[in-house]
């Protein structure tokens, strides 16, 4: 996410001033409406786009730990302590921007789905 902002504020401070001043002193007039749809979603656009991709790749991150665990016992003990509990629901919060309640909400669902699965299959 940040790596995302400072390539949206670096962007911000070179890239939309130039095409500004291209648009405003040297395009041609065929040139315009690529540089104001440019400058535009730069400015509006830029995380309609990257957001989307980044919430992915933080699903797709979470379900590779999952997964690379060996068994869901591995992931019970990790979630085991309090401590280990409310540090993965602050993780949760933060990383995704969400409310502690609402991080805490989908902690109980996976955890559930843990116990879920364990008494499933009497492990």
């Amino acid at each position: 996410m940040k790596r995302a902002f400072l390539i949206w504020v670096v962007g911000l401070f070179t890239l939309v001033p130039y095409a500004l001043w291209y648009l405003l002193f040297e395009a041609e007039r065929s040139h315009y409406p690529f540089l104001i749809t440019f400058i535009f979603a730069w400015v509006t656009g830029y995380y309609s786009v990257v957001l989307p991709m980044i919430a992915a790749w933080r699903v797709r991150k979470f379900f590779r730990f999952i997964q690379s665990a060996s068994s869901a016992d591995e992931i019970r003990k990790k979630f085991a302590t309090p401590e280990n509990r409310e540090a993965f629901i602050v993780s949760i919060a933060r990383e995704n921007g969400v409310p502690l309640f609402l991080a805490r909400r989908i902690f109980a669902r996976i955890e559930r789905g843990l116990l879920k699965e364990k008494a499933e299959y009497g492990s």
